[in-house]
């Protein structure tokens, strides 16, 4: 969980860069929860350490591992319901116009055979990408990607702000 909260805390992370980690974790949590029901320590040195000398209920710890996915999932439902938003904002350019909102699908045509903005695609960050998008040509598609990199913009920068006083703080106590 520490690995997680440190990705999600990073300075400048997309939010479609957030929900891949989310997702990244919750899919660990998953083949976790699945090896120990088979009684498979593989990542679990401590647990395997101890096996040899002591009996262990490993429906203590499946228990645990489904009650912590199912917290996350409850967590982050507001992320899995924007799952399609976030993969149009980071691949743009092989969205399928289709299922893309209707206000932004001429727009993705034009962007999807428009040599100079793949180029600038393949060498930019997002949120450089899409601030660039001139405003004549893609109106709805540069709003849609600046609303997806603003998105918990100022809340994410305060937390980041608390996230590194609570460790300069702990890193000060830990000095002391």
């Amino acid at each position: 969980m520490d690995s997680l909260n440190e990705e999600l805390q990073s300075v400048n992370k997309p939010i479609s860069e957030m929900f891949d980690c989310v997702s990244a974790f919750k899919m660990k949590l998953k083949l976790w929860d699945n090896q120990l029901k088979m009684n498979n320590l593989a990542y679990f040195s401590h647990l395997k350490s101890v096996e040899s000398k002591c009996y262990l209920n490993m429906q203590k710890y499946t228990k645990s591992f489904t009650l912590l996915r199912h917290e996350l999932e409850e967590q982050f439902q507001n992320f899995s319901i924007a799952e399609p938003e976030f993969k149009l904002f980071a691949f743009p350019l092989v969205a399928d116009i289709q299922t893309a909102p209707d206000n932004l699908q001429m727009e993705l045509i034009s962007l999807q055979c428009d040599s100079k903005q793949n180029q600038y695609f393949a060498e930019m960050k997002l949120h450089d990408f899409y601030s660039q998008l001139p405003k004549d040509r893609y109106p709805h598609l540069r709003s849609f990607g600046l609303r997806m990199i603003a998105m918990f913009g100022s809340e994410h920068a305060c937390e980041q702000f608390f996230f590194l006083v609570h460790n300069n703080k702990k890193r000060r106590s830990i000095e002391i």
